[in-house]
């Protein structure tokens, strides 16, 4: 029997061309040029012409994700382009029954999408944070301006927005039975998109944002904020978005504790992925931009010493590089950032 013969093949790897920033007021300190590294080394793995999930680059587009690594790219880049491209390719999914733009695009069911609306609220503030006018992109405006206006129409009710459809996901929280959005508490109206959705007003239409008095009546429970208003547990990512939202009027300083106690328990490392631990170093400026970047330091720094990248959980065994990690990277290029 004839032996088969082996032909020689190559293979290699393509790295988008990334344009780096210099950086004249990042602090000097080790553990910070690492963190910075690492999230470069996270765009060098995710970014492929859009800004993917992970470094698996399975063509898919999450949206959340793309608010993070939009941060990141605008401050350690000056790839502007990634991020046209990216919205202008989630805008596309836009479905006007519900008023939301896929959670993934293109989606495993194409034609279907996978409604997810804390990520919808992700896509219009990565919009008008990356372009405050939307006149970058026709499409990308008429579908932050249409989806505002059918979320006043139809989810803004009893001074709230509840009743949107889909997977209400927040982050991989396990201790809290609702984080995840895939039980009972989905039904419910959601602190996160109703802070998000504040959030949403203040480029938009400030005088429909969240009453403070309101949000404080549907989701504190006395020590910090819930997730939602079935009350089940005081949630980090509740009480860190509420606080960046302006929406801790009545309890800013028990909220600042509950942070600063969870963090000094590991509850936060516990709760807290890198994708949200960015909302808590931001909600950390209300005390001072030094405590926000210590924490930074703290949380991130350990990551990025170990592996040279930030992985997507709260531990180690998801991808090692992940496109909702690097946001931190916009806080760590301020000029603040010279206090450490």
């Amino acid at each position: 029997m004839a032996s088969l013969g082996c032909q020689p093949c190559g293979h290699g790897r393509r790295e988008y061309p990334l344009q780096w920033r210099s950086l004249p007021f990042v602090s000097h300190s080790e553990q910070f040029q690492t963190i910075l590294a690492a999230c470069r080394a996270n765009l060098v793995a995710c970014i492929d012409g859009g800004a993917v999930d992970t470094c698996w680059r399975e063509r898919a587009q999450w949206t959340g994700d793309l608010r993070m690594s939009a941060l990141a790219l605008r401050s350690l880049t000056e790839n502007d382009e990634v991020i046209d491209l990216a919205l202008h390719q989630i805008a596309q999914s836009y479905n006007p029954k519900t008023a939301l733009v896929s959670g993934v695009w293109p989606a495993m069911q194409p034609g279907e999408g996978l409604p997810i609306p804390g990520f919808h609220l992700a896509f219009c503030l990565a919009a008008l944070e990356h372009d405050p006018t939307l006149q970058r992109d026709p499409l990308v405006r008429q579908v932050v301006q249409a989806s505002f206006d059918a979320w006043q129409q139809h989810y803004y009710r009893e001074g709230l927005v509840q009743g949107m459809p889909g997977w209400y996901f927040t982050d991989w929280d396990y201790s809290d039975p609702v984080a995840l959005g895939r039980d009972e508490g989905e039904v419910l109206p959601n602190a996160v998109c109703n802070a998000w959705w504040s959030d949403w007003c203040a480029f938009m239409q400030p005088e429909l944002a969240i009453h403070p008095t309101v949000f404080e009546q549907s989701f504190w429970m006395g020590t910090a904020y819930a997730l939602t208003t079935a009350k089940t547990c005081a949630s980090p990512h509740a009480t860190a978005t509420a606080l960046n939202a302006s929406l801790a009027m009545h309890h800013r300083q028990d909220c600042l504790v509950y942070l600063e106690q969870a963090i000094a328990t590991q509850e936060i490392n516990q709760r807290v992925t890198p994708y949200f631990a960015y909302f808590v170093a931001l909600a950390l400026q209300q005390i001072s931009p030094q405590r926000s970047l210590e924490f930074a330091e703290g949380f991130y720094g350990s990551i990025a010493q170990t592996y040279g990248t930030i992985y997507e959980k709260t531990n180690d065994e998801a991808s090692l590089a992940h496109g909702w990690s690097v946001a931190i990277a916009a806080l760590l290029t301020q000029p603040e950032s010279k206090l450490l």
